[in-house]
């Protein structure tokens, strides 16, 4: 049960109480007829853009991938120059840290005003996935990766 409609019931209720209603006199005039409902109109569904992208993702949104999938690139390229340069792999990855916590910040904004629309996130998933995945492999077969300084490093990028 939503906050908001614990609210309204609380209002209604104690509204209510305030005015000092009490139970209404009995009425002689018959009921009118009860009206059926009308039946809510469909929901509708906005067109998706020309390049396929649902109408429900924003510019913003789109920006935002972007700088994400920008930024992990980045880090990838650095921790597979670093070769076998531990230390360097584990710098190249903490570099990105404060903006990648700023962009991972607004991505759970923008998860929650998604997080019931499949069409938006197959999109993602289909538009961003390939890139991401093609990057975060090449980093994950980088000598270093499993270096105890790298993998510290890798978990101060928390989602």
């Amino acid at each position: 049960m939503s906050k908001l409609f614990l609210s309204l019931t609380l209002a209604g209720l104690l509204g209510g109480a305030a005015l000092g209603c009490s139970k209404p006199a009995p009425s002689t005039t018959p009921a009118p007829a009860i009206a059926e409902p009308a039946p809510e109109p469909a929901p509708t569904v906005a067109e998706p853009a020309a390049d396929g992208r649902p109408a429900s993702i924003t510019d913003a949104d789109v920006g935002l991938a972007d700088r994400l999938l920008d930024l992990m690139s980045k880090m990838s390229a650095g921790v597979v120059n670093a070769g076998s340069d531990c230390a360097q792999a584990a710098a190249e990855i903490r570099a990105v840290v404060p903006e990648f916590q700023t962009l991972a910040a607004e991505g759970k904004v923008m998860d929650e005003r998604m997080k019931d629309d499949a069409v938006a996130k197959k999109w993602f998933d289909d538009t961003y996935g390939p890139k991401f995945t093609e990057i975060v492999g090449k980093m994950m077969s980088a000598p270093c990766m499993q270096d105890p300084a790298v993998q510290e490093a890798m978990g101060s990028l928390s989602f």
